[in-house]
């Protein structure tokens, strides 16, 4: 991730030494106010349009396309190997599962809608 950013990030973070990878200035471990801090700062987040979408329909909050950067997320259930699920458990999983495609789904639906708005460019 860090190479798609410029040079120059200053405020935004740093680029670790040893590591190599981009560490935020701001770390949002609860991000139900993501929006909200986007669009009463200069901020710039990586994270789903469907956080942000009532910002992006108000266009307090715009899209920023960033070449070459892609974000992936991953989940898992963990459970023994050796015991069967509860049907509670397999309804969980499921429900999870069908609210994970809606979210799929929205969120190719924005980027489509507001992709447009704005082009990061390397100066």
């Amino acid at each position: 991730m860090a190479k798609a950013f410029p040079p120059s990030i200053k405020r935004a973070g740093y680029i670790d030494a040893v590591s190599g990878d981009f560490v935020p200035a701001i770390d949002l471990w609860a991000p139900m106010n993501l929006g909200t801090l986007i669009a009463k700062s200069e901020v710039l987040a990586l994270g789903p349009l469907t956080l942000v979408e009532h910002e992006l329909k108000s266009g307090s909050v715009v899209m920023v396309l960033a070449e070459g950067l892609t974000l992936h997320g991953g989940y898992g259930f963990v459970y023994l190997k050796s015991r069967p699920l509860s049907p509670a458990a397999r309804a969980y999983m499921t429900g999870i599962r069908a609210h994970e495609q809606l979210l799929v789904k929205n969120e190719a639906r924005l980027e489509k809608l507001y992709r447009h708005t704005h082009r990061r460019t390397h100066t």
